[in-house]
C-alpha cells in the first residue's frame, strides 16, 4: 500500500470522525452571542416598562408641586358638587369646606393645590387626597361620589 495515499486515508477518516467539529464551534459562538443580545434587550424592555409605569403612575396633566410653587401656580375656577349621601368636607387650599348632599359649590384655587376629604366617605378615607386642581377643570365641575 502506497503511504501517501494511507496518509490521505487517515485525513479522511480523521475528518469523517471529527464530525465538522470547527463547525459546530462556530454554531456554539453564534449561540452566545444570540444569548447576550436577548438578554440585553431583555434588560434594555425591563427598564423601559418601568420607566413607563412611573410616568403613568400619574394622571394626565397633573404635576406635583412642593410647597409654596403650589400657590404660584395660575388661578383655576371651578366647581364642586357633592354626589353623595352624606355632608362632605374637604380641605381646598388652606380652608375647609362642608357641602351638602346634591349641592355645588364655585372654588378659585392655584393649579397644583391639594383638595382633601377631611371626614370618611363611601369612597374617600379621611385624608386621602380626592384631586389635584389642573387647568383641565378650568371651568368644569368636579362631582364627588
Amino acid at each position: 500500500m502506497n503511504l501517501e495515499l494511507f496518509a490521505a486515508y487517515i485525513k479522511v477518516r480523521a475528518a469523517s470522525l471529527n464530525h465538522g467539529g470547527e463547525e459546530q464551534l462556530a454554531k456554539q459562538e453564534r449561540g452566545k452571542k444570540m444569548h447576550r443580545r436577548l438578554l440585553a434587550v431583555a434588560m434594555a424592555s425591563v427598564l423601559s416598562f418601568s420607566v413607563a409605569k412611573d410616568a403613568a403612575a400619574a394622571p394626565f396633566g397633573v404635576f406635583h408641586r412642593a410647597g409654596s410653587e403650589s400657590t404660584t401656580g395660575k388661578l383655576i375656577n371651578f366647581s364642586v358638587r357633592n354626589d353623595t349621601k352624606e355632608p362632605l368636607v374637604f380641605k381646598a387650599g388652606d380652608q375647609q369646606y362642608t357641602l351638602q348632599p346634591g349641592k355645588s359649590l364655585p372654588l378659585k384655587l392655584h393649579e397644583g393645590e391639594s383638595i382633601l376629604a377631611v371626614n370618611d366617605t363611601a369612597r374617600h378615607a379621611a385624608g386621602s387626597l380626592i384631586t389635584t386642581v389642573t387647568s383641565i377643570l378650568k371651568g368644569n365641575t368636579l362631582a364627588v361620589s
